[in-house]
């Protein structure tokens, strides 16, 4: 875990399509939060792509400064052959005009409005829960199951080395199906699953064995008998966008 970098974008995502669109320009928050928790809560090294924490919505093209002419000769004819074989759609950009590299700036004010201000409350909430909860920071896969829900869906399981702590992930990636989960079937340990972290108004807490309806596009952190205190997070509270 320890050795793999996992992420939903990076440079050349955005800047290999002809409008240079990032993720946040292509779907909707509820898909946004379940990518990131998808990054965030898993058990490898995390990258995120400048501006991807608030949800940056300006293109990010590729762009150049070369200086040399049997360099640059090429590049839009290169771009062209290559958005074909993708079947991409679109201008093919001059990647040395300096208007590309202008409109692909961040526009930092955004953090602070809005969808994007929620998003990055949602960034800063799930990095706590993977930096401070025990279960989360060990990146060892030795002590996790993986269970699938559905065809759409996924319920990780992570253990303390001694048995005396559980945590479940459930995620729904499914943008129309509800998902049913069980949790705690193959756990016999009796008591209840609280929850830590929802990207929708979930249950407070689950009795052992009980069920959890999860909405499309939604991913909840359940803790059995915790001992850990989960941050103050508004966990139930979503804004559509």
């Amino acid at each position: 875990g320890e050795h793999f970098i996992v992420f939903n974008e990076n440079h050349d995502l955005p800047g290999n399509r002809p409008g240079g669109e990032r993720l946040a320009a292509l779907v909707e928050l509820p898909a946004l939060k379940l990518a990131a928790a998808t990054v965030l809560l898993s058990p490898y090294v995390p990258m995120l792509f400048m501006g991807e924490e608030y949800g940056e919505d300006a293109p990010f093209y590729f762009f150049s400064d070369y200086q040399d002419p049997a360099t640059t000769a090429g590049l839009v004819e290169g771009r062209r052959q290559q958005f074909a074989t993708f079947r991409f759609e679109g201008e093919v950009h001059d990647p040395q005009e300096e208007a590309l590299f202008l409109k692909s700036k961040l526009c930092w004010e955004q953090r602070g409005e809005g969808w994007h201000r929620i998003l990055l409350l949602w960034y800063r909430e799930l990095i706590r829960l993977r930096r401070e909860h025990p279960l989360l920071a060990d990146l060892s896969k030795h002590r996790m199951r993986v269970d699938v829900l559905g065809s759409k869906g996924l319920a990780v399981y992570r253990y303390s080395s001694g048995g005396e702590r559980h945590l479940v992930c459930l995620f729904n990636f499914s943008a129309e199906l509800e998902l049913y989960a069980e949790i705690g079937y193959a756990v016999a340990v009796g008591g209840q699953w609280r929850k830590l972290l929802s990207s929708a108004d979930l249950p407070a807490a689950i009795a052992a064995g009980g069920t959890v309806r999860l909405p499309p596009q939604t991913v909840a952190v359940y803790e059995l008998n915790p001992l850990w205190e989960p941050p103050g997070l508004a966990a139930g509270q979503t804004t559509g966008r």
